[in-house]
């Protein structure tokens, strides 16, 4: 699978021509990181799932969903609901009847399986630019001796496992919503 940004981006972005290996490193492992905290692959592809029927709204775990191949009945020998009967809110991650329905979808664990392509096709521009705050801050703090610093009445500390609200805010509206 392809990183989510390259190593000549991050170059740019920091205005420099130099570190190759170690921002390779940087990229891996900030990446995976990164793709843990939000859920989500940043990679299209098909999927699979067994939802839990008895509500209004199916709901896939990698949104946004691209096309749904299909939606099935796994207690009715995997029968299919007409496509015409249900709808999507591809963002978020919703499949649900169609208008003019107050349906809610059978009762039962697993129930629904839904057959969808999901996920971001790459990483959005908000997921890069938090990778490219976190190796920045990464390769401006490299001496693992220098854990703070004081001068005159200010002072701060740095924490190489703390995220940055910033990156936080950036990554926080990709963050998979998982409902058990």
């Amino acid at each position: 699978m392809p990183d989510l940004i390259t190593t000549a981006e991050v170059q740019t972005y920091l205005g420099i021509s130099n570190e190759d290996a170690l921002i390779a490193q940087l990229i891996t492992l900030y990446q995976d990181a990164v793709k843990n905290y939000c859920g989500l692959e940043f990679e299209q592809e098909a999927i699979t799932e067994y939802l839990d029927g008895g509500a209004q709204n199916l709901i896939v775990t990698r949104p946004p969903i691209d096309s749904i191949t299909g939606v099935y009945d796994n207690y009715d020998d995997d029968e299919e609901v007409d496509s015409d009967d249900y709808t999507n809110d591809p963002n978020a991650g919703l499949i649900f009847f169609s208008e003019g329905s107050t349906s809610t979808w059978g009762d039962g664990r697993r129930r629904w399986k839904v057959i969808y392509t999901g996920d971001y096709d790459g990483a959005p521009n908000p997921v890069k630019l938090a990778l490219f705050m976190l190796i920045s801050k990464t390769l401006n703090n490299r001496d693992p001796q220098k854990t703070g610093e004081k001068i005159g009445d200010y002072s701060y500390t740095i924490s190489p496992a703390d995220w940055s609200p910033e990156v936080k805010a950036l990554l926080n509206q990709y963050k998979a919503v998982r409902f058990f």
